[in-house]
């Protein structure tokens, strides 16, 4: 694999791409983030000061021994979760590379060619995990309609488990 074929490419770096990232990697599949910002969590970060997540006081924590992060029942401010995120990302080894996915098309052999403002990346899966707080941009996908692209909205994800069964087994080299 070259510096920009990945087993899969996951657009955005906050909570849902950084945990997906992290249980990809638990099951031996090194994903690519991809976001438009430079750190994770970024758009947290952008977030009016005065943001305070309204969410049960253990929903704030991406892992089971991050239960204690916040204190229960606080109102975690927008940036604090952005830190968070970042604190994350780095203890679970998550590199986050600068880039908007623009378009995204496919191969005869399947694999998603995703051209991004920088540079083309390839995969074999692509997760879109934008995010809402960011107006979130859907790359253009073309040929949608022509093509075979498993299309998985965040209702039908289940478990990492079965994203991973969407995923060639890496060759070893």
């Amino acid at each position: 694999m070259s510096k920009t074929d990945h087993p899969v490419l996951i657009i955005g770096a906050g909570p849902a791409g950084l945990k997906t990232a992290v249980e990809l990697s638990k099951r031996g599949i090194k994903p690519l983030v991809v976001d438009k910002f430079a750190a994770p969590g970024a758009s947290w970060a952008n977030m009016p000061d005065h943001l305070r997540l309204v969410s049960y006081w253990k929903s704030n924590n991406l892992e089971p021994e991050d239960l204690n992060h916040f204190s229960s029942n606080s109102q975690v401010r927008a940036n604090d979760f952005h830190l968070y995120l970042k604190e994350y990302a780095k203890k679970n080894s998550i590199l986050v590379i600068k880039d908007e996915i623009t378009d995204i098309s496919s191969k005869e052999d399947g694999t998603l060619v995703c051209k991004g403002l920088s540079q083309t990346y390839s995969s074999h899966v692509v997760v879109n995990a934008s995010g809402y707080y960011t107006n979130p941009i859907t790359p253009k996908i073309t040929g949608l309609a022509e093509t075979k692209i498993k299309i998985m909205h965040f209702k039908d994800f289940k478990s990492a488990d079965d994203l991973h069964q969407l995923v060639p087994t890496p060759r070893r080299i």
